[in-house]
């Protein structure tokens, strides 16, 4: 509990963004309006790519690498992926 009080929102935030293959964008004032655009702007140019582990490879946590040859992309991924339970939990 004393980690959670000494964390910064912010910093939890920045971890939980890194975790889930994500981003943290802040703003002061009034730039909410400039991060949508980004936000929406960058929604506009992803892809998402699906993994399904073939059932033999076990329930464990799943190193994967993911790369482009594309100088002007960028690749934000989990960190780790874990299969599903049967009943569609992690």
């Amino acid at each position: 509990l004393t980690d959670l009080v000494r964390e910064t929102p912010v910093g939890r935030l920045q971890d939980i963004a890194s975790l889930t293959g994500g981003r943290l964008l802040t703003a002061k004032g009034n730039e909410f309006g400039t991060q949508f655009q980004q936000i929406t702007d960058e929604l506009k140019r992803m892809y998402v790519i699906g993994f399904y582990p073939d059932a033999g490879e076990g329930r464990g946590p799943k190193n994967i690498e993911i790369g482009v040859r594309r100088d002007d992309a960028v690749v934000r991924s989990k960190s780790i992926i874990r299969a599903r339970r049967p009943n569609g939990t992690q």
